[in-house]
């Protein structure tokens, strides 16, 4: 029994390293041979738990990506990467989240399984903004190398890198007293890549930030809502705040060293600003056609935009009204999938503010730009976060 349990911990370790190499976004990682390794491993899964763990999550995903290849005309290798990558990762993340033994350590296996994505995207964002202070980079600049494609990348893209740590902040500080050095590493972090958005004016990633951290802050008062006393609040809600006002005051600083900023103002105002940008006005326009133009084709006008900068309505505008519900239909069940998470009293506190983090620092991301039409690996942890979700939810109601 040992020696299996070991054989069994050995293989989940090399899984593990494996996704975390994956999320990193080496080059040796070809989209052909991540599918190949996702299938292999949940091969083994379902060999090992006697359970193929598929539903209607899985179809919707399936049917969503395969008529985006069929209606956008992708060549067949590229369009068998769309359909196949977001359902192997799907159903990955639910192996993950079932290949604990116990209760007691379910905590450390989901927190192993977010970490794989938090740590690789983290990596990746370092790697890539490093090459601005190596190279000759200049106040303002939107455009810049990707350390492993060695292509160029605009900023709305680089900063999906940074989302991941950046929507554990809180989390961050709730764990600080048992996790110090990983806490003050995270908080480093999001110092670093808030600095790297400023300089690059990224407004995106700064509101994304400054939304989820809102978020977090609210659910730990509905989640102690019975018995939160101001001693409470003093020990755990008020750091965070004192320390976002450092954070603030931080950057605050750097802006002021680095005096050129002050002439870069406008980028504050960019393309209508933060409330009534283009965006919204393409987002708005995109809905009113949907059903006009119901198998897509790229024929929706977008106050002038090339895409609605909304992976779903960029979806409807590609392929049409089947895809477009198929993934909406995806999203409200993992959605759904959320709420049931953070409803359990089964669920540790930790838990649910990371899921709920990463989830929403995505979505909100996916809502802003048109991560679909970039790279379909946008979209993958994501996917693969709300496997791990659905599949603890199952894992938990053992317990219950």
């Amino acid at each position: 029994m040992n020696r299996n349990r070991n054989i069994y911990l050995a293989f989940l370790a090399f899984n593990y390293f494996a996704l975390l190499c994956f999320f990193i976004r080496g080059p040796i990682f070809s989209n052909k041979l991540v599918s190949f390794w996702g299938i292999v491993v949940c091969s083994i899964f379902i060999f090992i738990q006697k359970k193929i763990r598929v539903d209607i999550r899985e179809l919707l995903l399936g049917v969503a990506f395969l008529f985006y290849t069929i209606f956008t005309h992708k060549n067949f290798s590229w369009g068998m990467d769309i359909v196949l990558m977001p359902l192997v990762f799907a159903i990955l993340g639910k192996y993950m989240a079932n290949c604990f033994w116990d209760r007691k350590q379910a905590s450390k296996i989901i927190y192993l399984a977010f970490s794989s994505v938090v740590a690789g995207y983290t990596l990746h964002g370092l790697l890539n903004s490093v090459i601005i202070f190596r190279e000759d980079f200049q106040l303002g600049t939107r455009i810049w190398i990707d350390v492993w494609d060695r292509t160029n990348l605009p900023a709305t893209q680089h900063i999906i890198y940074y989302l991941p740590v950046m929507s554990v902040f809180f989390l961050a500080i709730f764990s600080f007293k048992k996790y110090i050095l990983l806490g003050i590493t995270i908080v480093c972090f999001n110092i670093f890549f808030l600095y790297v958005s400023v300089i690059t004016m990224s407004r995106a990633s700064i509101v994304i930030w400054a939304l989820v951290l809102s978020g977090e802050v609210f659910l730990w008062g509905i989640l102690n809502c019975k018995n939160v006393y101001w001693k409470k609040f003093i020990q755990k809600v008020l750091p965070v705040c004192l320390l976002c006002f450092l954070v603030l005051i931080v950057i605050a600083w750097l802006i002021v060293k680095d005096k050129a900023l002050f002439s870069s103002y406008d980028w504050l105002s960019r393309d209508g600003g933060i409330l009534k940008n283009i965006r919204f006005k393409a987002q708005i326009s995109a809905v009113k056609q949907i059903l006009v133009y119901p198998f897509g084709g790229y024929q929706m006008e977008l106050a002038g935009l090339n895409y609605a900068h909304n992976v779903w309505l960029d979806l409807a505008n590609a392929a049409g009204v089947i895809p477009f519900v198929a993934l909406v239909g995806y999203t409200i069940l993992s959605f759904f999938d959320l709420i049931k998470l953070l409803k359990s009293a089964y669920v540790s506190q930790g838990i649910k503010y990371a899921a709920s983090g990463i989830y929403l620092a995505f979505v909100l991301y996916y809502m802003i730009e048109p991560a679909l039409e970039a790279n379909i690996l946008y979209l993958i942890p994501w996917i693969y976060i709300n496997g791990i979700i659905y599949g603890f939810n199952q894992e938990v109601s053992r317990f219950q």
